[in-house]
């Protein structure tokens, strides 16, 4: 694991080591230099690890999600009780 070094502190650099590490051991069980319960264990070892960092926020240019244009459907605004739609079976 000297490939690997140390684990990072920040949580983007550590999803990247995480990432490298989940391949390093798919690579090792491939080959068969490591058992498959030790691959299974890394693996979900691995899992913990991404799941106890805090959520990745992907921001563009800063702006808040809410603040974009949407991208549904136009709704038009109807007088009176909107039409009832069936549809045969």
């Amino acid at each position: 694991m000297k490939r690997l070094g140390a684990p990072p502190t920040l949580p983007k650099d550590i999803r990247v080591w995480n990432s490298r590490l989940l391949a390093e051991v798919q690579w090792l069980s491939m080959q068969g230099l490591i058992t498959v319960d030790l691959a299974a264990s890394l693996r979900a070892n691995a899992g913990a690890i991404d799941r106890a960092l805090p959520v990745e926020r992907s921001q563009v240019d800063g702006e808040d999600d809410d603040e974009e244009e949407p991208t549904g459907s136009e709704l038009e605004d109807l007088d009176g009780p909107a039409p009832l739609r069936v549809e045969a079976r």
